[in-house]
């Protein structure tokens, strides 16, 4: 049971019922960007713009006395700085985070994926849209309390 991989694969299954329009490349997951490389030095091609879905591995810490585990999720935007206007990414932010506001995520993402369950979820922040390494990057981040199993 890997819970971090669970969560990813959730999030991935909630974007995927959500419609997106203006990204539609997802990635699960920085160790699967990275095996995107054909070396161990060689940066990973991605397509952009997209989004990537990062379950940090604090999941592996069981959550004090429930049998649930908490963990960070972080959901990134990226997209080319040189064919992007600032706009167009916020208006693909927008769409990407707009599917997070919903009432309860925790039920959303639960329902996303059989043998998962969610029973918290709630925001932590937002960064700023910057421009790094040619890139336009934002950043949504959640606490997340799962568990593998259906309740």
């Amino acid at each position: 049971m890997n819970i971090p991989q669970l969560v990813e694969q959730a999030v991935e299954n909630f974007l995927a019922d959500q419609g997106l329009e203006l990204v539609t490349n997802v990635y699960k997951g920085r160790e699967n960007i990275q095996t995107a490389a054909n070396s161990d030095t060689e940066e990973p091609t991605i397509a952009l713009p997209c989004v990537i879905i990062e379950a940090d591995q604090t999941f592996a810490v069981p959550y004090p006395g429930t049998g649930n585990y908490q963990g960070d999720l972080s959901i990134h935007v990226q997209a080319d700085a040189e064919d992007t206007t600032d706009a167009e990414f916020h208006a693909m932010c927008n769409e990407v985070f707009g599917a997070f506001n919903v009432a309860n995520l925790g039920s959303s993402l639960s329902t996303s994926l059989a043998n998962f369950t969610c029973p918290l979820a709630y925001c932590l922040g937002i960064s700023c849209a910057v421009k790094k390494e040619g890139k336009w990057i934002n950043t949504l981040r959640f606490r997340i309390v799962a568990c593998a199993a259906d309740l």
